[in-house]
C-alpha cells in the first residue's frame, strides 16, 4: 500500500496487530517443536535434548512467523475497510473499495461521503485485538477460538515435558527407555567350581546367575597331606565370591601334595642298625650265639640316652655312638655269617668313617 493510500494511517495499527498475531503462533510453534524434543529426551535419555529443543524451537517459531505475516496476517486495503467499517461506517469503506474504479455519478458521490466519513474517524478508535477474529464469520471465530486454544496449552504442555525430563535425568522421575522400552529377558551365566585331586570345595559348585551378578562364597579345603596353591584363573585365596559375572566361568582349585618332613628315617646313616641280616635277631642283640652285647645307646637305662633314642638328630655326635655300633659290625664279621660283598661292604664303611 502506497503512502498517498487514503488507508496509510490506519495500515500501522493494523500490522501491529499482524506481527503480534503471528508472533503468537511462533511461539506456540516453538513450545510445540521444545516439547516435543524434550519427549524424545526422556524416551531415549538424550542429556542434550534441552538444548536442541531451545535451539530448533527458536529457529521454527521465528520462521513460522515471517510466514504467517506475509502470507496470513499483513492487512490489505479491503481488511482494512472492515475494520473501519465495524467502527459504524456502515459499510461506507467496503463500497467505496467495490467502486473505486467507477466514474459514474453515484459511484462519485458514494466515495465523497465514505471520506467525509473516514475524515471523522481517529486511527486510535482502532484497537490491537490479538486473538481478534478478523471478520464475524464462523470459519474466523473458530480460528479465533483454535489460536487461544493454543497459546494456552502450548506452553504448559513444554513445560511440564521439560520438567519431566530434567527429573528424569536427577533419578528423581523413571527414564523414558526404563518405561517404553521393550520388556527384555534376563540373561543368565553358569558359574562352575570343579573338584580337583587333593582337596574337596565346600559351597555351591554350580551356580546360575544374572550377568553382572554376584556369586555366592566357596572354600576349597585340602584333604591330608596337601595343600592349597590357587584356583586356576590365578586367584590365591582358598575362598572365592566372583562379582560382576558377564559371560561363563569355570575354575577349579589346585592343590599340592606336602612332603613328610618327620626325623628317624635315616636309613643310610651310619647310625642306622643293621636289620634281618643273617644271624640277627630283632631284639636288637647280633650274637649268632645268644651272648648279650653291650646296651644299645639311646635306649631306657643307657648312658647315651639322647632326645628319645633319635640318633644324629643334629644334636648327636656320630663318634659318640661309634664304638657300639663299631664292636657290632666286629661281631658280625666274626661269626662267619656274611658274605664276601657284605664283609667287604662293611669293612669299607668303618674305614670311611676313620
Amino acid at each position: 500500500m502506497s503512502k498517498n493510500n487514503q488507508f496509510q494511517k490506519y495500515h500501522r495499527k493494523l500490522a501491529l496487530e499482524g506481527i503480534l498475531k503471528s508472533s503468537i503462533w511462533g511461539f506456540n510453534a516453538f513450545c510445540l517443536v521444545l516439547a516435543v524434543i524434550a519427549f524424545v529426551g526422556w524416551a531415549t535419555n538424550l542429556k542434550s535434548a534441552i538444548w536442541m529443543g531451545i535451539g530448533i524451537g527458536v529457529a521454527v517459531g521465528v520462521i513460522c512467523a515471517v510466514i504467517l505475516y506475509f502470507a496470513v496476517y499483513r492487512p490489505t486495503a479491503s481488511q482494512i475497510a472492515e475494520r473501519l467499517d465495524a467502527l459504524g461506517l456502515e459499510e461506507r469503506m467496503v463500497t467505496m473499495m467495490e467502486f473505486q474504479q467507477d466514474e459514474s455519478y453515484i459511484a462519485l458521490r458514494q466515495r465523497e461521503d465514505a471520506q467525509q466519513s473516514l475524515s471523522k474517524v481517529s486511527p486510535n478508535q482502532i484497537k490491537v485485538h490479538p486473538f481478534a477474529a478478523s471478520d464475524v464469520s464462523k470459519k474466523a471465530r473458530r480460528a479465533q477460538a483454535v489460536t487461544i486454544a493454543f497459546t494456552v496449552f502450548s506452553p504448559i504442555l513444554a513445560v511440564a515435558m521439560v520438567l519431566v525430563f530434567v527429573l528424569s535425568l536427577y533419578n528423581v522421575l523413571p527414564s523414558g527407555d526404563s518405561i517404553l522400552g521393550p520388556d527384555k529377558e534376563p540373561s543368565f551365566v553358569l558359574v562352575s567350581y570343579m573338584d580337583n585331586d587333593g582337596g574337596v570345595i565346600e559351597g555351591e559348585t554350580d551356580q546360575i546367575i544374572e550377568v553382572g551378578g554376584t556369586t555366592d562364597a566357596v572354600l576349597a579345603v585340602a584333604d591330608d597331606g596337601y595343600a592349597f596353591v590357587q584356583w586356576s584363573d590365578g586367584y590365591t585365596s582358598p575362598s572365592r565370591s566372583d562379582v560382576d559375572v558377564q559371560e561363563d566361568l569355570f575354575v577349579y582349585p589346585e592343590f599340592q601334595e606336602v612332603q613328610d618332613d618327620g626325623e628317624g628315617d635315616a636309613g643310610d646313616e651310619p647310625s642306622d642298625q643293621p636289620n634281618d641280616q643273617p644271624g640277627q635277631n630283632n631284639d636288637g642283640n647280633d650274637n649268632p650265639d645268644g651272648d648279650d652285647l653291650p646296651p644299645e645307646p639311646n635306649q631306657p637305662g643307657s648312658v647315651n640316652d639322647v632326645n628319645n633314642g633319635m640318633i644324629i638328630d643334629g644334636e648327636t655326635d656320630y663318634k659318640d655312638e661309634y664304638a657300639y655300633y663299631y664292636e657290632l659290625a666286629m661281631q658280625l664279621l666274626n661269626s662267619g655269617t656274611l658274605t664276601p660283598e657284605e664283609e667287604a661292604f662293611l669293612k669299607a664303611y668303618f674305614d670311611s668313617l676313620l
